[in-house]
């Protein structure tokens, strides 16, 4: 799953109400170290590298469920306008809200609703501050792809 550092981000979705969620990613990754000892991820540990091949346990449906942020070694230029990274986790049907929220507790996570009748009075005021949608690299290609195909197929 990709998350940005750029809460805005949501604001950009007219017809939705947006949701910022939010954690704390050093308790995030501290506790996601503990995790993996419950999961006992030691066995999936490479002699040659030291580091644990996520390979050996990932996408498998008996597989443990757990999640960790992935540090992508080449930022490309959207991420680095929204200041995102990537969580992964051990199974594909898994939600990783549910799996940082079991994790975390209290004041560690948490979620904020921007209701969609609110969007237009924040982008005026963000506009106002210089703050673009090109700013944060919105929409990128895929959602202009997607909305392309739409079109295609509305008019066929």
């Amino acid at each position: 799953m990709s998350w940005n550092e750029e809460p805005l981000e949501s604001i950009y979705e007219h017809d939705k109400d947006g949701a910022v969620w939010w954690f704390d990613q050093k308790a995030f990754e501290c506790k996601v170290h503990e995790s993996w000892r419950k999961y006992d991820m030691e066995r999936y540990r490479d002699p040659c590298n030291g580091q644990i091949n996520l390979n050996k346990t990932a996408f498998k449906n008996d597989g443990p469920p757990w999640i960790t942020k992935l540090h992508y070694p080449f930022p490309f230029k959207r991420m680095e306008a929204q200041q995102g990274f990537f969580t992964i986790a051990g199974r594909l049907d898994t939600n990783h809200a549910e799996l940082i929220g079991d994790l975390l507790q209290g004041d560690e996570t948490g979620k904020y609703i921007i209701p969609k009748e609110n969007k237009q009075e924040i982008l005026k005021r963000l506009r106002i501050m210089g703050v673009l949608a090109q700013s944060l690299d919105y929409p990128g290609a895929d959602l202009v792809g997607s909305e392309l195909a739409e079109q295609l197929k509305t008019k066929n």
